[in-house]
């Protein structure tokens, strides 16, 4: 499995995930371990209950899923059989995740469909 970071648009996560570990070391290293872990056994985690507390998927979004790293959010999907594209990251300030957000990863997915 292969995680691929978008750099799509002025804004790309692979920009946010950098400024991550400049402001907030721990929370940076957190979310690499997750995207470690996903790279390792990407879909096999769904079988066997093997799923971190911290990876679910959005409900209907059309296959987005999210990793929970605090106040941390980073938007993802699997891409084919053998990678996973993670599109966006953001820091959440409400109960549910921004429209805006999931609204960037699924023109992202577009862009691989």
């Amino acid at each position: 499995m292969k995680v691929v970071i978008d750099n799509h648009g002025s804004r790309s996560c692979q920009a946010w995930i950098d400024n991550l570990e400049k402001t907030d070391r721990i929370a940076y290293k957190k979310l690499n371990n997750e995207l470690v872990y996903l790279e390792m056994f990407g879909k096999e985690m769904l079988k066997g209950g093997n799923k971190p507390q911290s990876i679910k998927p959005l409900t209907d979004t059309d296959g987005i899923w999210q990793i929970r790293i605090d106040d941390y959010r980073v938007l993802f999907f699997y891409y084919e059989s053998n990678a996973i594209v993670v599109t966006n990251g953001f820091t959440k300030k409400r109960a549910t995740t921004p429209k805006g957000e999931i609204k960037k990863a699924k023109s992202v997915k577009n862009l691989y469909t």
